[in-house]
């Protein structure tokens, strides 16, 4: 093997194989942060999901800091207003196989105590695309008049990248949807129930997922190709010096030639 050291192709040959170790140890990390960030999620649902609904009041200082990982999803009662003029269809959402829109209207917070008038985003629910996918047949319009939510708290999106057509979005971004007045200006909220019953004409968001997902094995894998790639390196310098060796312990091509008899040659 240290022969094939020498020689510039094995020389070219290892540093690929280095270059490929490295791009999988960086794939293998990545996959174990993603599993890191879903164990927090998990977490965050399994902790925060069936507790006791606080009134939205008291979360403010949630809001006032964001809404972290292991915040996420605390339940929450509000009273107020729906603003259904400036309902928001948030596109590419599918849910149970199908593609659809997330349901997102403003919810005017009733001011208690004197405390000044504020917007919460909420998601009322689901509907799935209407015939040309461009928006749903039908949105279903909520009640008018003073409702109480119970709602569960959420991260704001990241910001879009990308355009939508008029009353529609790609992503729950709070700042862009609701600027200067929202309650959770760095977070929505999912509907449960409107006064203890759940929307008309709207598929309720599922109870989020808690499975680990793969990301462990995936990781795994990745350390294992970066192993493999050094070691066929390895294998293959070792028997290419081998047969190097045997080569020339062969004494050169007149050597290595058998004797092969010719009639009328001595």
């Amino acid at each position: 093997m240290r022969r094939a050291l020498r020689q510039p192709r094995w020389l070219a040959g290892l540093v690929v194989a280095v270059l490929f170790a490295l791009a999988c140890v960086w794939l293998a990390q990545w996959q174990l942060d993603r599993r890191v960030q879903r164990a927090e999620r998990n977490a965050a649902v399994l902790a925060n999901y069936d507790a006791a609904a606080t009134d939205l009041a008291d979360l403010r200082a949630v809001a006032d800091d964001g809404v972290a990982p292991d915040e996420e999803w605390l339940p929450a009662r509000v009273r107020g207003s729906y603003r259904p003029a400036d309902t928001v269809l948030v596109r590419n959402r599918p849910q149970g196989g199908s593609n659809g829109y997330l349901v997102a209207v403003p919810f005017d917070v009733a001011p208690s105590d004197g405390a000044v008038a504020t917007t919460l985003l909420v998601v009322r629910g689901w509907v799935p695309a209407g015939t040309d996918a461009s928006r749903p047949e039908s949105v279903p319009v909520p009640p008018a008049g003073q409702v109480e939510l119970l709602v569960r708290l959420r991260a704001t999106e990241s910001a879009a990248t990308r355009g939508a057509p008029e009353g529609q979005t790609y992503r729950l971004d709070v700042g862009a949807l609701l600027p200067g007045d929202a309650a959770l200006d760095t977070g929505y909220a999912v509907l449960a129930t409107e006064d203890e019953a759940e929307p008309a004409g709207l598929a309720t968001l599922p109870r989020p997922d808690v499975d680990p997902g793969p990301h462990l094995a995936y990781g795994v894998q990745w350390y294992l190709f970066a192993a493999a790639g050094l070691v066929i390196w390895v294998v293959l310098a070792r028997r290419a010096g081998r047969d190097d060796t045997a080569a020339g312990a062969g004494g050169g091509d007149d050597a290595a030639s058998p004797w092969v008899y010719e009639p009328g040659r001595g």
